[in-house]
């Protein structure tokens, strides 16, 4: 037997079960869905390598300009492209990128309770990211892959198609301020 501790989204408690084999090897859980026990084993991420908690107020500062400077590019591509049909916007933590008509649709939005960035990408699927102080950028949680570079190549990608013509996307998250750092 297991002893598990979960956090219920829905009471914001801590509740706790079983999870145990029955006698024909079986996993079987007291309380606990599957659905549940997926949920709760991609919850929390905590820092990888070369990564650390920041204090909130770093956080906030480091992801909301990582967001700024996401749309900022797109932006200046498309409007120097002529890309009518690329829209992005930016409230409370969320940036949408939508292009052709909403047929591809990216999203990135700020994880607080994890540090964290999340993209939901038409082209890769979902991915968190988590920022590395010491290189100052955002990686991916698992894989170590840059979020600009995943950016620049899918971005590069779309718009290509919307222009008509080979396209890159011009995406230097490099530029972040590591003054909130210290």
């Amino acid at each position: 037997m297991l002893r598990l501790h979960v956090l219920s989204s829905a009471t914001r408690r801590c509740v706790t079960g079983w999870l145990g084999v029955d006698a024909g090897g079986a996993a079987r859980t007291s309380w606990l869905t599957r659905n549940a026990l997926v949920a709760r084993s991609m919850a929390a991420t905590p820092p990888g390598e070369g990564e650390e908690y920041m204090d909130m107020n770093t956080y906030h500062a480091v992801a909301d300009e990582t967001l700024e400077m996401v749309q900022e590019a797109i932006e200046t591509v498309c409007d120097e492209l002529g890309l009518a049909d690329v829209d992005s916007a930016l409230s409370q933590g969320v940036l949408n990128v939508a292009f052709e008509d909403g047929d591809a649709v990216f999203v990135l939005n700020k994880q607080t309770p994890n540090q964290q960035i999340w993209l939901s990408s038409p082209i890769s699927g979902p991915m968190r990211f988590n920022y590395d102080v010491d290189a100052a950028l955002w990686r991916h949680w698992r894989t170590g892959h840059e979020l600009a570079n995943l950016l620049r190549q899918e971005f590069s990608q779309l718009a290509s198609q919307s222009a008509g013509k080979d396209v890159i996307v011009d995406l230097d998250l490099g530029d972040l301020h590591t003054h909130h750092l210290i």
